[in-house]
C-alpha cells in the first residue's frame, strides 16, 4: 500500500468479526483512517438464488444451500456487529444490492464521493480522537468526569489559539464484543 503512493484504499469485506476489527484497532488505527463503510444490502432469499446461479459455473465447493445458510448464520452473528460498530459511528453507507447494475454503481459512487468530502473535511480540522475501552460504564464516567476535565484543560494550554470542545458518543453493541476486548467504547471528536 505505502509503495503505491495511493491514500485511499477499497478494503473489501474487512473486518469480517470482532477479532478482525480488534486487530485493525491495535495495528492500524495509528496510521489508517477508516473513512467509510459500503454495506450492501440484499435479501437472503435473492442472495441465495444468485450463489446458486453462480455455483452452476464456478466451480466453488461451497455454492450450494447448505453452505449459503452456514454463511448468512456466520454473518449475522459475527459481521453485523462490526457493522453496527462502525454505524454508530456514522461510517456506514447503504446500498440496495437488488437495484440493477447502473443504479447500483450510481449509489456506490455518490457514497464515495460523500466519503471524499467528509474525508477532505477531517483533513482540514485539527482533531485529537481517544477511544477508550472500559470495562464497564461507572469506570468511563468517573475518568470522563474527572481525567477528561483535566486532559482537556492540557490541551487548551498546548494550542492555546485553536478554539476547543468535546464532544462524546457512547457505542452501543448487540451482541457482546468483550471476546474482542471492545466492550464498552466512546468517541471523543
Amino acid at each position: 500500500m505505502e509503495e503505491s503512493g495511493k491514500r485511499r484504499f477499497l478494503i473489501d469485506g474487512f473486518p469480517r468479526n470482532g477479532n478482525n476489527l480488534a486487530g485493525w484497532q491495535q495495528q492500524m488505527s495509528s496510521v489508517a483512517h477508516v473513512g467509510g463503510v459500503l454495506m450492501f444490502e440484499c435479501p437472503e432469499e435473492v442472495m441465495e438464488a444468485r450463489l446458486l446461479e453462480r455455483g452452476k459455473s464456478s466451480g466453488r465447493a461451497d455454492d450450494n444451500a447448505e453452505s449459503i445458510k452456514k454463511r448468512f448464520h456466520t454473518y449475522r452473528a459475527e459481521t453485523m456487529p462490526v457493522v453496527q460498530f462502525f454505524a454508530q459511528l456514522g461510517l456506514v453507507h447503504t446500498v440496495d444490492g437488488t437495484q440493477p447494475v447502473d443504479v447500483v454503481f450510481e449509489t456506490v459512487q455518490a457514497a464515495l464521493k460523500q466519503v471524499h468530502a467528509n474525508d477532505a473535511q477531517r483533513r482540514g480540522l485539527t482533531r485529537v480522537v481517544v477511544q477508550l475501552y472500559a470495562q464497564d460504564r461507572p469506570s468511563l464516567h468517573r475518568w470522563l468526569e474527572t481525567q477528561a476535565k483535566a486532559d482537556m484543560a492540557d490541551l487548551r494550554n498546548f494550542m492555546p489559539e485553536a478554539a476547543s470542545s468535546a464532544s462524546c458518543r457512547t457505542l452501543e453493541t448487540e451482541g457482546s464484543m468483550k471476546p474482542y476486548g471492545l466492550e464498552s467504547a466512546r468517541s471523543f471528536d
